[in-house]
């Protein structure tokens, strides 16, 4: 590609908006203009880039035909109230927000080799990355009868809100004080809270019916084959993930973890116990641990292990794989 193109950031004051940014001073695109808004919060203020101080303009007054290319990383809500004047304008779409991920009709970026970028994508869910960057490399050699996932989220996903109601709460118990809910409508601090959004009329909140649709896209199977629980924990920037699951029939878990090794995403060491915040915080790749396997007088294989990932970091790293790819077309 010769001619510099215009890009806009949607989010450039959030977490992930922060991460990307650097992500992108660092690579040597030749771009024309870098465009950065954000809500009525953050809108206004300076943000550096490089070398530059870049003004943030309210993204709900920007002119999306000013550029070529857009990328959400800020709150689903705002996603969905400019994505209308965004696809008429006609742009090259990447969504890291996550309101474009939960559309059938929107193609989810798998990283896989054969994908060929669409002019509008969507980054899945961190837990979806997780398990899909996992697991495609089994589903080579035989299918999932069922999948459960206990998911540990941490608070980054409630964006720097979120994060400072922890630390507020955290201080004020260490202080012996009553902690002041905010973000979190109960204790977080030295706490776990086991529900992540509202429950819908299934049970299940609208979190986990995200990830277990975009899991059912992905790796082909029934939504009624695939459990989710969802839990906040006191942990500032990594997710944990406990996975079990059936095989239809029986895996060499040497191929398979081989093929872990091999796939610069993902970090495992069967000898080695990550942790979330030591080894995960701050890196954008998936640590894997805990796995155990056992094959059954059927020849079905049973799977549990333990996966890891900064949500912000793999996110905003997937979004910059996905910008690439459009670039080299």
């Amino acid at each position: 590609m010769t001619d510099k193109i215009n890009l806009a950031i949607v989010g450039a004051t959030s977490l992930k908006g922060e991460a990307f940014l650097l992500k992108l001073s660092e690579m040597p695109f030749d771009l024309g203009e870098v465009f950065l808004s954000a809500d009525e919060a953050t809108a206004g203020e300076e943000v550096e880039f490089g070398k530059k101080e870049l003004l943030v303009t309210l993204a709900t007054e920007f002119d999306f035909t000013k550029v070529q290319y857009v990328i959400f990383l800020d709150d689903p809500s705002l996603t969905e109230q400019l994505y209308p004047s965004v696809e008429a304008s006609g742009c090259i779409v990447i969504d890291g927000s996550g309101y474009l991920g939960q559309r059938d009709d929107i193609s989810l970026a798998t990283l896989d080799e054969y994908q060929e970028p669409s002019r509008v994508m969507a980054i899945p869910e961190t837990t979806t990355l997780q398990l899909w960057l996992t697991l495609r490399s089994l589903l080579q050699d035989t299918a999932i009868d069922n999948l459960n996932l206990t998911v540990m989220q941490c608070t980054a996903h409630a964006g720097k809100a979120g994060m400072e109601d922890l630390g507020r709460q955290t201080a004020q118990l260490l202080n012996f004080q009553d902690a002041q809910t905010g973000i979190f409508n109960q204790q977080l601090a030295f706490n776990l809270i086991p529900q992540v959004g509202e429950l819908q009329e299934d049970g299940n909140t609208q979190y986990e019916s995200v990830i277990e649709q975009q899991l059912s896209r992905l790796l082909v199977m029934p939504p009624s084959s695939i459990d989710v629980t969802m839990i906040w924990v006191p942990v500032f920037f990594a997710d944990t993930v406990s996975v079990s699951l059936n095989t239809q029939d029986s895996l060499d878990m040497e191929t398979i973890t081989d093929q872990w090794n091999s796939n610069t995403f993902l970090t495992f060491n069967k000898a080695q116990a990550p942790t979330p915040v030591t080894d995960v915080s701050g890196k954008s790749t998936v640590h894997l641990g805990r796995v155990r396997s056992s094959t059954s007088a059927v020849d079905t294989t049973r799977l549990a292990y333990t996966s890891m990932a900064d949500p912000v970091q793999l996110t905003t790293e997937v979004c910059m794989q996905v910008l690439n790819a459009q670039l080299m077309l």
